[in-house]
């Protein structure tokens, strides 16, 4: 996708939101909290279409109608934590069972290959 963030997107800020980062396979999978206080660390992109974009991102994610239910992924739009301010953002949220052992504890992915 970085393809499409390089055409279509511009680097806002980094930011968090509350919730906790899993290992779900080689990506991972953020399930967000409103109440839990850790956080999942990544970046904000302001994108030029955003429509477009989105129905690009929703098919890499499989989470559009062409998939069956239920998704692994949903978008939804949240509250997302930023050194220029609190601002909503859409992000892709782990849609599926999660296992604690999985968990992420820096809240950072890092890829491994």
């Amino acid at each position: 996708m970085h393809k499409i963030l390089k055409l279509y997107a511009s680097f806002f800020s980094k930011g968090f939101v509350y919730g906790k980062l899993y290992k779900i396979d080689w990506y991972p999978g953020v399930k967000l909290s409103k109440k839990n206080k850790t956080k999942v660390f990544g970046e904000v992109y302001l994108l030029k279409n955003p429509k477009k974009v989105l129905n690009i991102l929703d098919e890499y994610e499989e989470c559009s109608n062409k998939f069956k239910k239920p998704y692994e992924y949903r978008r939804v739009k949240t509250d997302v934590y930023t050194k220029k301010g609190k601002i909503k953002a859409w992000i892709y949220e782990y849609n599926r069972r999660v296992f604690e052992k999985d968990r992420i504890k820096s809240g950072q992915f890092k890829r491994s290959f």
